[in-house]
């Protein structure tokens, strides 16, 4: 069980890394971020630092507010995971 704790973890500092990354090239604050999604910025902050894991449905609204296409996300966090 514990490898299994390792790789979900890594694979939660990943999608933290590259959504803090896709927020800061769209030029919007966490808080700004936090208004569009409807979530508070300690949230997004949370999420971005990987204390919070990033379920699905909200990577997509992430996404959809940041106007970034879902899946080029996808394939970075795969792509920063595996360069670790």
């Amino acid at each position: 069980m514990a490898k299994i704790d390792e790789k979900r973890e890594r694979w939660n500092a990943a999608a933290a890394r590259v959504l803090a990354d896709i927020r800061k090239e769209s030029e919007k604050s966490q808080e700004e971020l936090a208004v569009l999604v409807g979530m508070s910025r300690s949230i997004i902050a949370n999420i971005e630092s990987s204390r919070k894991r990033i379920e699905v449905s909200d990577l997509m609204l992430i996404c959809d507010a940041l106007d970034f296409d879902p899946r080029e996300a996808i394939q970075r966090i795969a792509s920063r995971k595996s360069s670790r």
